[in-house]
Protein backbone atom coordinates (compact mmCIF):
# COMPACT_ATOMS: atom_id res chain seq x y z
CA UNK A 1 0.00 0.00 0.00
CA UNK A 2 2.84 2.74 0.88
CA UNK A 3 4.29 1.65 -2.53
CA UNK A 4 1.48 2.01 -4.94
CA UNK A 5 1.30 5.73 -3.10
CA UNK A 6 4.56 6.47 -3.16
CA UNK A 7 4.37 6.07 -6.77
CA UNK A 8 1.13 8.19 -7.31
CA UNK A 9 3.34 10.93 -5.57
CA UNK A 10 6.21 10.16 -7.53
CA UNK A 11 4.63 10.65 -10.83
CA UNK A 12 2.34 13.52 -9.71
CA UNK A 13 6.02 15.17 -8.59
CA UNK A 14 7.25 14.30 -12.33
CA UNK A 15 4.20 15.98 -14.29
CA UNK A 16 4.88 19.13 -11.96
CA UNK A 17 8.49 19.11 -12.95
CA UNK A 18 8.04 18.12 -16.64
CA UNK A 19 5.23 21.13 -17.20
CA UNK A 20 7.11 23.50 -14.79
CA UNK A 21 10.43 23.21 -17.07
CA UNK A 22 8.03 23.74 -20.32
CA UNK A 23 6.87 26.87 -18.65
CA UNK A 24 10.32 28.19 -18.15
CA UNK A 25 11.38 27.28 -21.80
CA UNK A 26 8.01 29.05 -22.70
CA UNK A 27 9.05 31.78 -20.87
CA UNK A 28 12.72 32.36 -21.93
CA UNK A 29 11.86 31.62 -25.48
CA UNK A 30 9.18 34.64 -25.43
CA UNK A 31 11.84 36.58 -23.51
CA UNK A 32 14.03 36.11 -26.54
CA UNK A 33 11.44 36.54 -28.58
CA UNK A 34 10.24 40.22 -27.66
CA UNK A 35 14.04 40.73 -27.63
CA UNK A 36 14.71 40.33 -31.37
CA UNK A 37 11.12 41.52 -32.14
CA UNK A 38 12.36 45.32 -30.16
CA UNK A 39 15.95 44.87 -31.89
CA UNK A 40 14.03 44.72 -35.44
CA UNK A 41 11.75 47.68 -33.97
CA UNK A 42 14.90 49.84 -33.08
CA UNK A 43 16.90 48.87 -36.54
CA UNK A 44 13.49 50.86 -38.31
CA UNK A 45 13.90 53.89 -36.14
CA UNK A 46 16.87 55.49 -38.50
CA UNK A 47 14.61 54.47 -42.06
CA UNK A 48 11.50 56.09 -40.81
CA UNK A 49 13.21 59.14 -39.18
CA UNK A 50 14.79 59.69 -42.66
CA UNK A 51 11.90 59.87 -44.81
CA UNK A 52 9.92 62.03 -41.97
CA UNK A 53 12.85 64.62 -41.41
CA UNK A 54 13.42 67.47 -44.13
CA UNK A 55 16.30 69.54 -43.73
CA UNK A 56 15.82 68.70 -39.84
CA UNK A 57 12.89 69.36 -39.49
CA UNK A 58 9.53 67.12 -38.87
CA UNK A 59 7.80 67.58 -42.70
CA UNK A 60 4.75 64.75 -43.55
CA UNK A 61 4.13 65.86 -47.86
CA UNK A 62 2.09 63.40 -49.98
CA UNK A 63 5.43 61.94 -51.11
CA UNK A 64 6.52 61.13 -47.84
CA UNK A 65 3.07 60.03 -46.60
CA UNK A 66 3.00 57.29 -49.72
CA UNK A 67 7.16 56.02 -48.82
CA UNK A 68 5.67 55.75 -45.54
CA UNK A 69 2.50 53.78 -46.41
CA UNK A 70 4.86 51.29 -48.29
CA UNK A 71 7.60 50.97 -45.56
CA UNK A 72 4.37 49.93 -42.84
CA UNK A 73 2.68 48.02 -45.30
CA UNK A 74 6.28 45.70 -45.96
CA UNK A 75 6.88 45.57 -42.41
CA UNK A 76 3.60 44.94 -40.84
CA UNK A 77 2.19 46.77 -37.55
CA UNK A 78 1.21 50.38 -37.35
CA UNK A 79 3.12 53.50 -37.17
CA UNK A 80 2.32 57.11 -35.90
CA UNK A 81 4.77 60.14 -35.99
CA UNK A 82 3.99 63.16 -33.26
CA UNK A 83 5.31 66.57 -33.55
CA UNK A 84 7.14 67.87 -30.10
CA UNK A 85 3.58 68.68 -28.78
CA UNK A 86 2.22 65.71 -29.01
CA UNK A 87 0.01 66.13 -32.11
CA UNK A 88 -0.28 62.99 -34.47
CA UNK A 89 1.27 64.35 -38.30
CA UNK A 90 1.26 60.65 -39.74
CA UNK A 91 -0.79 57.49 -38.19
CA UNK A 92 -1.71 54.12 -40.01
CA UNK A 93 -4.70 54.21 -37.49
CA UNK A 94 -7.76 56.08 -38.59
CA UNK A 95 -8.09 57.69 -34.89
CA UNK A 96 -4.68 58.75 -33.36
CA UNK A 97 -5.02 59.66 -30.12
CA UNK A 98 -2.99 62.32 -28.83
CA UNK A 99 0.69 61.44 -27.09
CA UNK A 100 1.51 62.35 -23.81
CA UNK A 101 5.16 61.81 -23.59
CA UNK A 102 6.98 59.81 -21.23
CA UNK A 103 9.19 60.90 -18.74
CA UNK A 104 11.67 58.05 -19.68
CA UNK A 105 12.41 57.89 -23.22
CA UNK A 106 13.07 55.73 -25.33
CA UNK A 107 9.93 53.54 -23.91
CA UNK A 108 9.45 49.92 -25.08
CA UNK A 109 6.08 47.81 -24.29
CA UNK A 110 5.41 44.35 -24.27
CA UNK A 111 1.55 43.39 -22.86
CA UNK A 112 0.14 40.24 -24.14
CA UNK A 113 1.58 39.75 -27.09
CA UNK A 114 1.57 43.60 -28.70
CA UNK A 115 4.17 45.23 -28.61
CA UNK A 116 4.53 49.44 -28.26
CA UNK A 117 7.95 51.33 -28.79
CA UNK A 118 7.89 55.02 -28.38
CA UNK A 119 11.67 56.92 -30.04
CA UNK A 120 11.90 60.67 -30.20
CA UNK A 121 13.54 62.13 -33.16
CA UNK A 122 16.64 64.03 -32.18
CA UNK A 123 18.13 66.35 -34.97
CA UNK A 124 21.38 68.44 -33.46
CA UNK A 125 20.48 67.37 -29.97
CA UNK A 126 17.12 68.64 -30.29
CA UNK A 127 13.99 66.74 -30.04
CA UNK A 128 11.91 67.20 -33.45
CA UNK A 129 8.90 64.51 -32.75
CA UNK A 130 8.58 61.42 -31.71
CA UNK A 131 8.06 58.15 -33.82
CA UNK A 132 5.39 55.23 -31.90
CA UNK A 133 5.20 51.59 -33.87
CA UNK A 134 3.11 48.57 -32.45
CA UNK A 135 2.38 45.06 -33.61
CA UNK A 136 2.31 41.61 -32.51
CA UNK A 137 5.03 39.56 -31.64
CA UNK A 138 5.57 37.25 -34.52
CA UNK A 139 4.90 33.72 -33.35
CA UNK A 140 7.45 30.76 -32.75
CA UNK A 141 5.83 28.12 -35.61
CA UNK A 142 5.87 24.38 -34.27
CA UNK A 143 6.00 25.58 -30.78
CA UNK A 144 3.13 23.43 -29.17
CA UNK A 145 4.62 20.37 -31.07
CA UNK A 146 7.80 20.90 -29.29
CA UNK A 147 6.49 21.06 -26.14
CA UNK A 148 4.23 17.92 -26.64
CA UNK A 149 7.68 15.88 -27.72
CA UNK A 150 9.80 17.82 -24.83
CA UNK A 151 6.87 16.42 -22.66
CA UNK A 152 6.07 12.85 -24.01
CA UNK A 153 10.35 12.47 -24.05
CA UNK A 154 10.31 13.33 -20.77
CA UNK A 155 7.72 10.77 -19.93
CA UNK A 156 10.01 7.95 -22.07
CA UNK A 157 12.90 8.86 -20.18
CA UNK A 158 11.40 8.49 -16.64
CA UNK A 159 9.94 5.30 -17.93
CA UNK A 160 13.39 4.15 -19.28
CA UNK A 161 15.20 5.35 -15.78
CA UNK A 162 12.38 3.21 -14.17
CA UNK A 163 13.49 0.15 -16.69
CA UNK A 164 16.81 0.65 -15.96
CA UNK A 165 16.49 0.94 -11.97
CA UNK A 166 14.59 -1.89 -11.35
CA UNK A 167 16.77 -4.07 -14.28
CA UNK A 168 20.56 -2.91 -11.95
CA UNK A 169 19.34 -1.67 -9.10
CA UNK A 170 18.22 -4.95 -7.14
CA UNK A 171 21.56 -6.67 -8.95
CA UNK A 172 23.56 -3.62 -7.53
CA UNK A 173 22.08 -3.54 -4.11
CA UNK A 174 22.33 -7.31 -3.75
CA UNK A 175 26.26 -6.77 -4.63
CA UNK A 176 26.70 -4.34 -2.22
CA UNK A 177 24.54 -5.90 0.45
CA UNK A 178 27.08 -8.78 0.01
CA UNK A 179 30.12 -7.10 -0.07
CA UNK A 180 29.20 -5.16 2.99
CA UNK A 181 28.18 -9.10 4.72
CA UNK A 182 31.82 -9.99 3.01
CA UNK A 183 33.45 -7.08 5.06
CA UNK A 184 31.87 -8.56 8.14
CA UNK A 185 33.09 -11.55 7.98
CA UNK A 186 29.61 -13.37 6.84
CA UNK A 187 29.99 -15.48 4.02
CA UNK A 188 27.28 -17.65 3.28
CA UNK A 189 25.55 -15.17 1.06
CA UNK A 190 25.20 -15.67 -2.72
CA UNK A 191 24.27 -13.40 -5.40
CA UNK A 192 22.35 -14.92 -8.52
CA UNK A 193 24.49 -15.10 -11.61
CA UNK A 194 21.80 -15.45 -13.85
CA UNK A 195 20.98 -12.28 -15.51
CA UNK A 196 20.31 -10.71 -18.86
CA UNK A 197 23.14 -8.34 -18.22
CA UNK A 198 26.49 -9.92 -19.01
CA UNK A 199 28.72 -7.68 -16.94
CA UNK A 200 26.47 -7.59 -13.73
CA UNK A 201 26.53 -11.64 -14.47
CA UNK A 202 29.96 -11.42 -14.36
CA UNK A 203 30.06 -9.49 -11.45
CA UNK A 204 27.85 -11.46 -9.15
CA UNK A 205 29.89 -14.65 -10.28
CA UNK A 206 33.19 -12.66 -9.27
CA UNK A 207 31.38 -12.15 -5.89
CA UNK A 208 30.69 -15.46 -5.25
CA UNK A 209 33.80 -16.62 -6.35
CA UNK A 210 35.48 -14.72 -3.83
CA UNK A 211 32.83 -15.26 -0.87
CA UNK A 212 33.52 -19.10 -1.41
CA UNK A 213 37.04 -18.37 -1.52
CA UNK A 214 36.91 -16.02 1.59
CA UNK A 215 34.55 -18.53 3.64
CA UNK A 216 37.22 -21.10 2.89
CA UNK A 217 39.70 -19.30 4.25
CA UNK A 218 37.66 -18.33 7.20
CA UNK A 219 37.09 -22.13 8.49
CA UNK A 220 40.45 -22.81 7.57
CA UNK A 221 41.72 -19.90 9.84
CA UNK A 222 39.02 -20.72 12.67
CA UNK A 223 39.97 -24.25 12.75
CA UNK A 224 43.59 -23.50 12.79
CA UNK A 225 42.97 -20.82 15.75
CA UNK A 226 40.82 -23.57 17.46
CA UNK A 227 43.40 -26.10 16.97
CA UNK A 228 45.92 -23.67 18.27
CA UNK A 229 43.91 -22.31 21.35
CA UNK A 230 43.30 -26.50 21.99
CA UNK A 231 46.88 -26.67 21.79
CA UNK A 232 47.71 -23.85 23.97
CA UNK A 233 45.26 -24.26 26.83
CA UNK A 234 46.11 -28.37 27.26
CA UNK A 235 49.70 -28.32 26.44
CA UNK A 236 51.35 -29.39 29.77
CA UNK A 237 53.79 -26.58 30.59
CA UNK A 238 52.25 -23.66 31.73
CA UNK A 239 52.43 -20.61 29.54
CA UNK A 240 52.63 -16.70 29.08
CA UNK A 241 52.42 -14.77 25.97
CA UNK A 242 53.98 -11.44 26.52
CA UNK A 243 53.82 -8.57 23.62
CA UNK A 244 56.71 -5.92 22.89
CA UNK A 245 55.47 -3.75 25.38
CA UNK A 246 56.22 -6.12 27.96
CA UNK A 247 52.24 -6.45 28.37
CA UNK A 248 50.59 -9.69 29.04
CA UNK A 249 48.49 -11.12 26.07
CA UNK A 250 47.62 -14.61 27.67
CA UNK A 251 47.59 -17.06 30.16
CA UNK A 252 46.89 -20.35 29.75
CA UNK A 253 45.03 -23.03 31.14
CA UNK A 254 48.08 -25.21 32.60
CA UNK A 255 49.66 -22.12 34.10
CA UNK A 256 46.40 -21.08 36.35
CA UNK A 257 46.07 -24.63 37.48
CA UNK A 258 49.39 -25.62 37.82
CA UNK A 259 50.36 -21.91 39.98
CA UNK A 260 46.63 -21.67 41.22
CA UNK A 261 46.84 -18.11 40.62
CA UNK A 262 44.06 -15.76 39.43
CA UNK A 263 44.68 -14.68 36.07
CA UNK A 264 41.88 -12.77 34.88
CA UNK A 265 42.86 -9.21 35.59
CA UNK A 266 46.63 -10.28 34.30
CA UNK A 267 45.80 -9.20 30.70
CA UNK A 268 47.42 -6.30 29.32
CA UNK A 269 49.24 -5.65 32.25
CA UNK A 270 52.75 -5.47 33.01
CA UNK A 271 54.25 -8.87 33.60
CA UNK A 272 56.52 -7.02 36.28
CA UNK A 273 53.03 -5.97 38.26
CA UNK A 274 51.50 -9.14 38.14
CA UNK A 275 53.70 -11.88 37.95
CA UNK A 276 54.67 -12.75 41.73
CA UNK A 277 58.25 -14.48 41.44
CA UNK A 278 61.09 -12.17 41.10
CA UNK A 279 62.98 -15.09 39.65
CA UNK A 280 60.87 -15.18 36.79
CA UNK A 281 60.60 -11.31 36.45
CA UNK A 282 64.57 -11.41 35.74
CA UNK A 283 64.66 -13.94 33.85
CA UNK A 284 62.28 -12.48 31.32
CA UNK A 285 64.00 -9.12 31.79
CA UNK A 286 67.05 -10.48 30.45
CA UNK A 287 65.55 -11.90 27.76
CA UNK A 288 63.99 -8.57 26.45
CA UNK A 289 67.27 -7.12 26.58
CA UNK A 290 69.43 -10.04 25.13
CA UNK A 291 66.98 -11.49 22.50
CA UNK A 292 67.61 -14.37 22.91
CA UNK A 293 66.07 -17.37 24.47
CA UNK A 294 67.09 -18.42 28.11
CA UNK A 295 66.47 -21.36 30.18
CA UNK A 296 66.34 -21.47 33.99
CA UNK A 297 65.59 -24.10 36.71
CA UNK A 298 63.58 -22.50 39.56
CA UNK A 299 62.39 -23.73 42.75
CA UNK A 300 58.84 -21.75 43.10
CA UNK A 301 56.61 -21.71 45.80
CA UNK A 302 52.99 -22.37 45.56
CA UNK A 303 50.48 -21.92 48.39
CA UNK A 304 51.96 -24.50 51.09
CA UNK A 305 54.75 -26.53 48.78
CA UNK A 306 57.62 -25.83 46.50
CA UNK A 307 57.87 -26.96 43.32
CA UNK A 308 60.47 -27.32 41.12
CA UNK A 309 60.38 -25.93 37.05
CA UNK A 310 62.25 -25.36 33.66
CA UNK A 311 61.14 -22.16 32.84
CA UNK A 312 62.17 -21.00 29.14
CA UNK A 313 61.67 -17.35 27.77
CA UNK A 314 62.18 -17.21 23.80
CA UNK A 315 61.84 -14.28 21.98
CA UNK A 316 58.84 -14.05 19.20
CA UNK A 317 60.90 -12.38 16.20
CA UNK A 318 58.87 -10.90 12.99
CA UNK A 319 60.24 -11.24 9.73
CA UNK A 320 62.96 -8.34 10.29
CA UNK A 321 64.08 -9.81 13.43
CA UNK A 322 62.57 -7.39 15.43
CA UNK A 323 61.46 -8.82 19.22
CA UNK A 324 57.45 -8.93 19.08
CA UNK A 325 57.10 -10.74 22.14
CA UNK A 326 58.13 -13.28 24.47
CA UNK A 327 56.95 -17.07 25.72
CA UNK A 328 57.63 -18.44 28.98
CA UNK A 329 57.18 -21.95 29.39
CA UNK A 330 57.26 -23.41 32.37
CA UNK A 331 57.71 -26.99 32.60
CA UNK A 332 57.14 -28.93 35.99
CA UNK A 333 60.14 -31.25 36.53
CA UNK A 334 58.95 -32.15 40.33
CA UNK A 335 57.93 -35.32 39.55
CA UNK A 336 61.38 -35.86 37.53
CA UNK A 337 63.09 -34.56 40.86
CA UNK A 338 61.38 -36.66 43.22
CA UNK A 339 62.22 -39.55 40.73
CA UNK A 340 65.87 -38.50 40.74
CA UNK A 341 65.77 -38.46 44.60
CA UNK A 342 64.27 -42.06 44.32
CA UNK A 343 66.86 -43.04 42.31
CA UNK A 344 69.65 -41.79 44.07
CA UNK A 345 68.06 -42.92 47.56
CA UNK A 346 67.26 -46.54 45.82
CA UNK A 347 70.79 -46.75 44.98
CA UNK A 348 72.36 -45.77 48.05
CA UNK A 349 69.68 -48.17 49.95
CA UNK A 350 70.77 -50.79 47.44
CA UNK A 351 74.29 -50.50 48.13
CA UNK A 352 73.84 -50.07 51.84
CA UNK A 353 71.71 -53.24 52.18
CA UNK A 354 74.39 -54.94 49.93
CA UNK A 355 77.26 -53.84 51.31
CA UNK A 356 76.55 -54.82 54.94
CA UNK A 357 75.96 -59.01 54.07
CA UNK A 358 78.34 -59.03 51.96
CA UNK A 359 81.14 -57.20 54.55
CA UNK A 360 79.73 -59.50 57.30
CA UNK A 361 80.43 -62.38 54.83
CA UNK A 362 83.62 -61.08 54.21
CA UNK A 363 85.01 -60.23 57.38
CA UNK A 364 84.15 -63.56 59.00
CA UNK A 365 85.37 -65.73 55.99
CA UNK A 366 89.21 -63.79 56.29
CA UNK A 367 88.62 -64.05 59.99
CA UNK A 368 87.98 -68.22 59.54
CA UNK A 369 91.21 -67.81 56.71
CA UNK A 370 92.88 -66.15 59.73
CA UNK A 371 93.06 -69.12 61.82
CA UNK A 372 89.52 -69.19 63.32
CA UNK A 373 89.08 -72.65 61.56
CA UNK A 374 90.74 -73.89 64.48
CA UNK A 375 88.68 -73.76 66.37
CA UNK A 376 85.43 -75.46 66.36
CA UNK A 377 83.09 -72.83 68.41
CA UNK A 378 84.23 -69.98 66.21
CA UNK A 379 84.03 -71.73 62.98
CA UNK A 380 80.78 -73.20 63.91
CA UNK A 381 79.15 -69.54 64.61
CA UNK A 382 81.28 -68.37 62.08
CA UNK A 383 79.95 -70.61 59.13
CA UNK A 384 76.23 -69.40 60.71
CA UNK A 385 76.28 -65.86 60.61
CA UNK A 386 77.70 -66.51 57.00
CA UNK A 387 75.12 -68.58 55.73
CA UNK A 388 72.87 -65.78 57.61
CA UNK A 389 73.90 -63.38 55.93
CA UNK A 390 74.18 -64.90 52.79
CA UNK A 391 70.62 -65.80 52.99
CA UNK A 392 70.10 -62.63 53.43
CA UNK A 393 71.52 -61.34 50.10
CA UNK A 394 69.87 -63.88 48.44
CA UNK A 395 66.29 -63.07 49.56
CA UNK A 396 67.42 -59.28 48.92
CA UNK A 397 68.16 -59.77 45.42
CA UNK A 398 65.31 -61.89 45.01
CA UNK A 399 63.07 -59.34 46.33
CA UNK A 400 64.68 -56.53 43.97
CA UNK A 401 64.05 -58.81 41.02
CA UNK A 402 60.25 -59.38 41.90
CA UNK A 403 59.75 -56.02 42.71
CA UNK A 404 61.31 -55.14 39.39
CA UNK A 405 59.13 -57.91 37.44
CA UNK A 406 55.95 -56.92 39.11
CA UNK A 407 56.86 -52.96 37.72
CA UNK A 408 57.61 -53.93 34.35
CA UNK A 409 54.97 -53.00 31.76
CA UNK A 410 54.23 -56.40 30.67
CA UNK A 411 53.53 -57.76 33.74
CA UNK A 412 50.11 -60.03 33.92
CA UNK A 413 47.91 -61.37 36.63
CA UNK A 414 46.81 -64.53 35.87
CA UNK A 415 42.81 -64.32 37.23
CA UNK A 416 41.40 -67.08 38.77
CA UNK A 417 38.12 -67.60 41.24
CA UNK A 418 40.12 -67.54 44.34
CA UNK A 419 39.30 -69.27 47.59
CA UNK A 420 40.71 -66.77 49.88
CA UNK A 421 39.59 -68.54 53.54
CA UNK A 422 41.83 -71.61 51.99
CA UNK A 423 44.50 -69.23 50.70
CA UNK A 424 44.81 -67.48 54.21
CA UNK A 425 44.54 -70.81 56.19
CA UNK A 426 47.41 -72.51 54.32
CA UNK A 427 49.46 -69.23 54.73
CA UNK A 428 48.73 -68.90 58.97
CA UNK A 429 49.78 -72.72 58.72
CA UNK A 430 53.25 -72.11 57.02
CA UNK A 431 54.13 -68.69 59.35
CA UNK A 432 53.04 -70.11 62.58
CA UNK A 433 56.18 -71.54 63.17
CA UNK A 434 58.22 -67.97 63.01
CA UNK A 435 54.87 -65.87 64.78
CA UNK A 436 55.50 -69.15 67.48
CA UNK A 437 59.41 -68.30 67.67
CA UNK A 438 58.67 -65.06 68.92
CA UNK A 439 56.17 -65.81 71.17
CA UNK A 440 53.89 -64.07 69.09
CA UNK A 441 50.32 -65.56 68.97
CA UNK A 442 48.94 -65.42 65.17
CA UNK A 443 45.06 -66.71 64.51
CA UNK A 444 42.12 -66.28 62.27
CA UNK A 445 38.67 -65.33 63.06
CA UNK A 446 37.32 -65.37 59.93
CA UNK A 447 33.24 -66.05 59.89
CA UNK A 448 32.56 -66.80 56.02
CA UNK A 449 34.20 -68.06 52.66
CA UNK A 450 35.20 -65.11 50.63
CA UNK A 451 36.29 -65.84 46.96
CA UNK A 452 38.35 -62.77 44.90
CA UNK A 453 39.22 -62.53 41.92
CA UNK A 454 42.98 -62.39 41.03
CA UNK A 455 46.38 -64.82 40.84
CA UNK A 456 46.36 -66.84 43.73
CA UNK A 457 50.13 -66.82 43.54
CA UNK A 458 50.46 -63.57 43.79
CA UNK A 459 47.95 -63.04 47.04
CA UNK A 460 49.54 -65.51 48.84
CA UNK A 461 52.53 -63.60 48.41
CA UNK A 462 50.50 -60.19 49.74
CA UNK A 463 49.31 -62.39 52.52
CA UNK A 464 52.57 -63.83 53.67
CA UNK A 465 54.39 -60.18 53.29
CA UNK A 466 51.80 -58.80 55.32
CA UNK A 467 51.92 -61.34 58.23
CA UNK A 468 56.03 -61.47 58.16
CA UNK A 469 55.61 -57.65 58.18
CA UNK A 470 53.70 -57.87 61.36
CA UNK A 471 55.84 -60.09 62.75
CA UNK A 472 58.70 -58.35 62.54
CA UNK A 473 57.16 -55.48 64.54
CA UNK A 474 55.43 -57.46 66.98
CA UNK A 475 57.15 -58.10 70.06
CA UNK A 476 57.24 -61.01 72.08
CA UNK A 477 53.69 -61.81 73.93
CA UNK A 478 52.19 -59.73 70.75
CA UNK A 479 49.24 -60.90 68.85
CA UNK A 480 48.37 -61.20 65.08
CA UNK A 481 44.96 -61.62 64.02
CA UNK A 482 44.00 -61.95 60.81
CA UNK A 483 40.50 -62.21 58.71
CA UNK A 484 38.45 -62.45 55.15
CA UNK A 485 35.30 -60.42 54.98
CA UNK A 486 33.04 -60.24 52.15
CA UNK A 487 31.93 -56.24 51.59
CA UNK A 488 29.57 -55.81 48.80
CA UNK A 489 31.32 -56.38 45.63
CA UNK A 490 34.49 -56.65 46.94
CA UNK A 491 36.32 -59.20 49.54
CA UNK A 492 38.73 -57.83 52.30
CA UNK A 493 41.71 -59.08 53.52
CA UNK A 494 42.54 -57.91 57.32
CA UNK A 495 45.58 -58.54 58.96
CA UNK A 496 46.00 -56.57 62.78
CA UNK A 497 48.99 -57.06 65.24
CA UNK A 498 49.77 -55.41 68.42
CA UNK A 499 53.31 -54.17 67.39
CA UNK A 500 55.12 -51.06 68.22
CA UNK A 501 52.15 -49.16 65.47
CA UNK A 502 52.92 -46.20 63.12
CA UNK A 503 53.44 -42.63 63.38
CA UNK A 504 50.65 -40.77 61.12
CA UNK A 505 53.16 -39.19 59.24
CA UNK A 506 55.01 -41.93 58.11
CA UNK A 507 52.05 -43.88 56.83
CA UNK A 508 52.31 -42.79 53.23
CA UNK A 509 55.73 -43.52 53.55
CA UNK A 510 55.61 -47.31 54.64
CA UNK A 511 55.27 -48.65 51.15
CA UNK A 512 58.75 -47.02 50.01
CA UNK A 513 61.55 -49.26 48.60
CA UNK A 514 63.63 -49.77 52.04
CA UNK A 515 61.69 -47.85 54.11
CA UNK A 516 61.31 -48.89 57.37
CA UNK A 517 59.58 -47.33 60.53
CA UNK A 518 62.32 -48.98 62.78
CA UNK A 519 65.47 -49.41 61.12
CA UNK A 520 67.63 -50.60 63.75
CA UNK A 521 65.00 -53.25 64.48
CA UNK A 522 63.82 -54.70 61.72
CA UNK A 523 68.12 -55.15 60.22
CA UNK A 524 68.77 -57.14 63.03
CA UNK A 525 65.22 -59.08 62.31
CA UNK A 526 66.92 -59.63 58.54
CA UNK A 527 64.15 -57.69 56.87
CA UNK A 528 65.19 -56.15 53.56
CA UNK A 529 62.55 -53.17 53.31
CA UNK A 530 60.94 -54.10 50.09
CA UNK A 531 57.81 -56.17 51.54
CA UNK A 532 55.27 -53.63 51.77
CA UNK A 533 56.74 -52.26 48.41
CA UNK A 534 55.92 -55.21 46.62
CA UNK A 535 52.63 -55.36 48.60
CA UNK A 536 51.46 -52.09 47.14
CA UNK A 537 52.46 -52.78 43.65
CA UNK A 538 50.77 -56.47 43.92
CA UNK A 539 47.53 -55.18 44.64
CA UNK A 540 47.25 -52.13 41.97
CA UNK A 541 47.70 -54.88 39.66
CA UNK A 542 44.57 -56.49 40.74
CA UNK A 543 42.62 -53.47 40.87
CA UNK A 544 42.56 -53.42 44.77
CA UNK A 545 43.00 -50.51 47.49
CA UNK A 546 45.63 -50.80 50.46
CA UNK A 547 44.27 -48.73 54.07
CA UNK A 548 46.03 -48.34 56.42
CA UNK A 549 44.94 -48.03 60.45
CA UNK A 550 47.95 -47.46 63.20
CA UNK A 551 48.53 -45.92 66.72
CA UNK A 552 52.07 -45.55 67.94
CA UNK A 553 52.89 -48.33 70.67
CA UNK A 554 49.15 -49.93 70.22
CA UNK A 555 49.47 -51.78 66.93
CA UNK A 556 48.53 -51.70 63.03
CA UNK A 557 46.03 -52.59 60.84
CA UNK A 558 46.39 -53.09 57.28
CA UNK A 559 43.17 -54.37 55.04
CA UNK A 560 43.02 -54.79 51.57
CA UNK A 561 40.38 -55.18 49.03
CA UNK A 562 40.08 -57.65 46.16
CA UNK A 563 37.16 -57.99 43.71
CA UNK A 564 34.74 -59.94 43.47
CA UNK A 565 34.13 -62.10 40.52
CA UNK A 566 31.07 -61.27 38.76
CA UNK A 567 28.20 -63.24 38.36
Amino acid sequence: MMSNHYKWIRWIVILLCLTGLILIINETIKAANSKQYENVLKERVPGIQAIALKQGHLHIDAESNKSLNRYVKNVGGSLTIYDTDGQAVYSTRRHPHQLKAPKKLPLYQNSHGAFTIIEPMIQQKKTTGFIKMEGELPRVKGLLIFYVILFIAGILLVLLYDRLVRKFSRSIREAASMAEDLSQGRYQKRASEYIEDSDVSRLNYSLNVLARSLEKIAKSYLTQQDRLKTLIENIGSGLIFIDGNGRISLVNKTYRETFQAPTENWLNQTYQDVIPHSEVTLLITETFKSGTALTKQLKLPIRIERKHFDVSCAPILDQNERLRGIVVVFHDITELKKLEKMRKDFVANVSHELKTPVTSVIGFTETLLDGAMEEPELQDKFLNIILSESKRLQTLISELLELSKIEQEHFEIKWEHVQMTELLDDTIMVLTEKAGEKGITLTDSTKEAGIALGDPQRIRQIMINLITNAISYTSAGGKIQTEIKNMGDGVKLIVSDTGIGIEPNQIPRIFERFYRVDKARSRNLGGTGLGLAIVKHLVEAHGGRIDVASKPGEGTTFEITFKKPIA
